[in-house]
């Protein structure tokens, strides 16, 4: 009788199964930077809250008309995109971490790569971004991919060729 043996998985790759960050530590992390960046949204929002306020001692027009005020709304939303940009991809860029995942001792490295390294670059972090938000735009199908997969990669992951690591 014949036996077909299976090929060994290569080190690199029991590797990257065995260091893989799982579904729930990746989820208490996203929990986490949301309600930092809640907070942060809501200081940088705070002159809209503001105006809002005390526009009875000012005018008794619409605001929605008043030019002023949505120039005041604009900036705060501009300031707010920029913001959650700069603390998630550029976190992702520079690190590889975000503070919640920083808290959870988890990293996102380049696929290939042995081990955690600093960060995974500005286009490769703008990618994974992208598709952090294709992912939830698919109902979060994109996001539970963890789940099933032996590398535990989401779909944004596969996108940007990244991986999350739990470290030391």
């Amino acid at each position: 009788m014949i036996r077909v043996r299976k090929p060994a998985l290569s080190a690199h790759r029991e590797a990257a199964g065995r260091d893989a960050a799982g579904f729930f530590p990746r989820v208490l992390a996203t929990l986490v930077d949301s309600i930092i960046l809640l907070a942060l949204n809501l200081l940088l929002l705070s002159p809209v809250f503001l105006v809002l306020l005390f526009r009875e001692a000012f005018q008794s027009a619409d605001l929605l008309r008043d030019w002023a005020f949505l120039g005041i709304l604009a900036g705060c939303g501009v300031m707010i995109f920029g913001a959650d940009l700069w603390y998630v991809v550029g976190g992702w860029a520079r690190t590889g971490r975000t503070p919640g995942k920083a808290l959870l001792r988890l990293a996102v490295v380049i696929s290939g790569s042995p081990g955690p390294a600093p960060g995974i670059g500005m286009k490769r972090a703008f990618v994974r971004f992208l598709g952090c938000n294709l992912s939830g735009a698919l109902f979060g199908t994109g996001y539970l991919l963890v789940l099933f997969r032996k590398d535990r990669r989401a779909l944004h992951d596969l996108l940007a060729g990244t991986r999350v690591v739990r470290t030391p």
